[in-house]
């Protein structure tokens, strides 16, 4: 069912995107309504896309799984259209800031930048041993 809505999404956006195209909308709406549904997308359907199960345990765990994906599509859209400014055509002065900044754009697009900051916060011992 997931799959089906997420299929639905991306044709609507792209419907809406050619309806659109000749009222000179700009840019910066487009990525924050993708990361904005994008972001909704995940978080309704959390634990049934990364834990396999639909249920929620309660009322607080939908609303926190919702709104920590609503923020990650966000900063993730708001990333990757920092990028599409900043380079209209592939050039050679592609930093580390960059590249960092690609990396959140990819995860926050794809779902994976919340489950990327909780692995990040919990391996306290993982960055002990890289940095001794």
């Amino acid at each position: 069912m997931s799959r089906i809505l997420l299929v639905l999404l991306i044709v609507l956006f792209i419907l809406v995107f050619f309806i659109l195209r000749n009222f000179n909308t700009p840019v910066i709406i487009w990525f924050i309504a993708l990361g904005f549904s994008i972001g909704l997308y995940y978080g309704w359907f959390n634990n049934d896309i990364f834990h396999q199960s639909a249920k929620f345990n309660n009322e607080f765990e939908k609303v926190h799984a919702l709104w920590i994906h609503i923020v990650s599509g966000l900063a993730g859209s708001v990333s990757l259209f920092v990028l599409f400014n900043k380079y209209p055509f592939f050039t050679s002065e592609f930093g580390l800031g960059d590249f960092g900044l690609l990396i959140l754009g990819i995860l926050g697009i794809v779902g994976l930048l919340p489950r990327t900051f909780w692995f990040l916060a919990n391996s306290g011992d993982l960055f002990k041993k890289l940095f001794k």
